[in-house]
Parts: structure tokens; sequence; C-alpha cells
């Protein structure tokens, strides 16, 4: 897929607190830990089996492998892992093996990749059964537990993931920065920078964009954008971090800006409609929900919701929106306790 959460922001509202935990001897296979693997970070919860109750929260790095290979992807599932168990005050050895660790990660939808992820993740922590899915999975289930209804990722990739009337689920876009991410902070970002290039030429209007970012990454001028840009592996979460300045741009009236966050808008409006179209869902009332997470959708939604929303809408579908309120890791901790089942 590539949903790719962006970095957390300090208004991040979302339910991220740990369950209050009796720290009282745990019996074997108590635990079950949930992570979250996206192209920015990987989020482990770490919760009782019996009832879900998270007790400790870690973050680590990157979690697609496509994006940072398999040694970084390692160094990420270690690091979320151990702070978990750090913030619970468990060792990691202490309880045994856990009872299930499940895993919703970026760049798994090939059974070649999803056995490698799988490997990487069985050396990070022991446990009794493990599950690798498709992150987009996990953020359904934390988004929309149960029935019918989408749930659209604006990150540093872009997805739309949705549950039909019988259960059935399907995706839409997520395809990778090469092929796809369109209405991603990925696609924001790079879109401002070619605005800057294109400015410096005279084939495009003049944009604050140039001033902006080219401060942002301490350069002098557009030229200098190329050793900047062509690097391997390709700056990536360096570039999607300049679609907040390309949003704040858009504020203040530069109209560059305005017509890249009101393009990414609108792509972030096809993949609401077509999810919805492809699910079959609802046209009559209730509207089906139609979720929004990530965070450049989730900081930037002031001046992308409205295109949006009006998108899906000449289209003739009418939805429930609302943003989510939990993290797509307590998905994976939902479909943890699933395999116990």
């Amino acid at each position: 897929m590539s949903r790719d959460a962006a970095p957390e922001s300090p208004a991040d509202d979302r339910d991220l607190r740990p369950s209050t935990f009796d720290p009282s001897p745990l019996a074997p296979s108590a635990l079950v830990a949930g992570l979250d693997g996206g192209g920015t970070k990987t989020v482990c919860l770490l919760a009782r089996a019996a009832d879900g109750a998270v007790l400790g929260r870690g973050v680590g790095g990157p979690g697609n492998i496509h994006s940072v290979g398999a040694g970084r992807v390692a160094e990420s599932f270690a690091a979320a892992i151990a702070g978990a168990f750090a913030a619970a005050g468990i060792a990691p050895g202490e309880a045994g093996p856990l009872a299930a660790a499940a895993l919703g990660c970026a760049g798994v939808d090939r059974e070649g990749d999803r056995a490698t992820v799988a490997t990487i993740l069985r050396a990070a922590v022991a446990a009794e059964r493990y599950a690798v899915v498709n992150d987009g999975a996990i953020a359904l289930r934390a988004a929309i537990p149960a029935g019918a209804g989408a749930l659209v990722i604006a990150g540093t990739g872009s997805i739309a993931y949705g549950r039909d009337a019988r259960g059935g689920e399907q995706r839409v876009g997520g395809w990778g920065y090469l092929l796809d991410d369109t209405g991603s902070a990925y696609a924001a970002g790079l879109a401002g920078l070619t605005a800057v290039v294109r400015a410096h030429d005279g084939r495009g209007a003049p944009t604050v964009l140039t001033d902006s970012l080219l401060a942002a990454w301490d350069l002098a001028a557009p030229p200098d954008l190329i050793g900047r840009v062509y690097q391997l592996p390709p700056p990536r979460e360096a570039i999607a971090a300049l679609a907040p300045l390309v949003a704040a741009a858009a504020r203040e009236g530069d109209p560059v800006a305005a017509a890249i966050v009101a393009d990414a808008a609108a792509a972030l409006g096809e993949l609401t409609a077509t999810i919805v179209r492809k699910l079959d869902l609802p046209r009559a009332a209730p509207p089906p929900p139609v979720v929004t997470d990530g965070g450049f959708i989730r900081t930037q939604g002031d001046v992308l919701l409205p295109h949006l929303l009006a998108y899906v809408e000449a289209r003739g579908f009418a939805i429930a929106h609302r943003h989510a309120t939990v993290e797509a890791a307590h998905g994976a901790l939902v479909l943890a306790r699933e395999v116990l089942a």
C-alpha cells in the first residue's frame, strides 16, 4: 500500500494514551503486540491479550522495506517494540513469548514482500502467532471496527481502504511514490519544488514557495535543489515535510500554492469517490461513514477537506465524514486478538 503517515503533529488529538496498568505478575502469553509500520514511523502498542488494554506505546523509524530497506525496517521494529515494553515497565523476556504479534505494514501486498517482513517481525519479537497485513487493513479496523465504510489516508503517501456490507475489503491507490500517492504530503511537497524550478526558469508564475522551500532546506538558489533532491535513496520524507509550507502559502493567498493544494484535495476526493463506488456503499440515508486520517490531512484539513468533500458531492456521493480518533496501531491490536480467537 503506501499509507505512510506523516510525522506526528503536537496537535494530534487522537487517542494515543496507554491504559492504566496494574503491574502484577504476568502469566506466559498474556500479552499481544500491534504494530503499524508506515513510511515515516513505526508504532508498537503492547496490550493484555485478555481485554486489549494498552500497557505501553513505542515509536521507531520507517517501516516500509521498499523505501528504506530491510535493515532499516528491522531497526525500526526493534526500537518500537523496545519502547512499548519500556513504557509498560516490562522487560521483554519477563512475560515469555507474546500470545500474538500483528503488523500492518506498507509495501506487503505481494507474498514475497509479506514473507520478508514477517521474518523481520519474528526476529524482533518472540510470539506464538503472527499476522502481517497491508497497513490499510489495520487502519480500517481502528477507524471503523465494524460495518461498511471507508478510510481515506493522506500522510507521506495516500490510499483509500474500505469494507462493504458483506464484510469484503477493497483498496484504491497506495501504489507508492513513483506510481501514485496522489494527494499525499510527498506529492504536494514535490509539486511545490516543481513550482520553484518552473518559476526560476520562467515557465511558471512567481511564487512565495521559492523563498520558503529554499529556506527550509537552507539552500541559496533553485539550482541547489539538484544536489538535494537527486540522492539515493531519494529524500522522500524530506520532500513530504515541505507540504505544510505549501499549505501555509496557500492560506496566505499564493495562487501557485493554492492550485497545488486544490489539486491534492481533488486527488483525495477521487480516491474517496472511487472507493465508495467500488464498495457499492448505499447512496440513500443514512450516508456511509468515511473517515480521514494521516498526518497531511489531519494537520492541513482546513485547506484540503473543503475541496475533497466538494469533489465527492459533485459526483453524486453522500458520505458521513469524520476524522480518525484512534491511531492505526490499535487496529493491529484488534488483529492480534483476532488471530487468537
